[in-house]
């Protein structure tokens, strides 16, 4: 996905999202590698996002699906810049041009919450990213 791909994108992330709903699984509160399964933009409520759809890659949850949102800006303090760098495993060039597609396939170890909804239900939240290692079994599934 280049950045700026407008209208097609956001209608396709509508209709995966109604689609994926049934599927819906809100995985323990702790720490999974996870695989960079899918990236696109979609409507935020105040401004454009990316989707990034993630499958968790080993353990007892593997091959659970579930999203996670951020901004578009890429900078050194932006989220999505430290979603690159975890991805890559190394420093992000001071020239690196991003590319979204650079990051399909790849894992990070990222540590997930779960986050209550104001109509009820709760959904997975990705807090924090780093670069992919062996999830040690003893940081999974931490009570809150």
């Amino acid at each position: 996905l280049q950045m700026g791909d407008p209208g097609g994108a956001i209608k396709y992330v509508r209709e995966m999202c109604i689609r994926d709903r049934t599927k819906f699984v809100v995985l323990p509160e702790g720490e999974y590698k996870l695989r960079i399964v899918e990236i696109a933009e979609a409507e935020g409520k105040f401004h454009d996002q990316l989707q990034v759809k993630l499958e968790v890659a080993n353990g007892p949850h593997a091959g659970a699906t579930f999203y996670s949102w951020m901004n578009r800006v890429f900078s050194p303090k932006s989220k999505l810049y430290q979603w690159v760098e975890a991805a890559l495993a190394v420093p992000v060039p001071p020239d690196y041009d991003l590319d979204t597609d650079d990051l399909l396939d790849r894992e990070v170890t990222g540590y997930v919450i779960v986050k209550p909804l104001d109509g009820g239900g709760e959904v997975n939240r990705v807090e924090r990213v780093r670069a992919a290692r062996e999830v040690n079994k003893f940081e999974r599934g931490r009570a809150r």
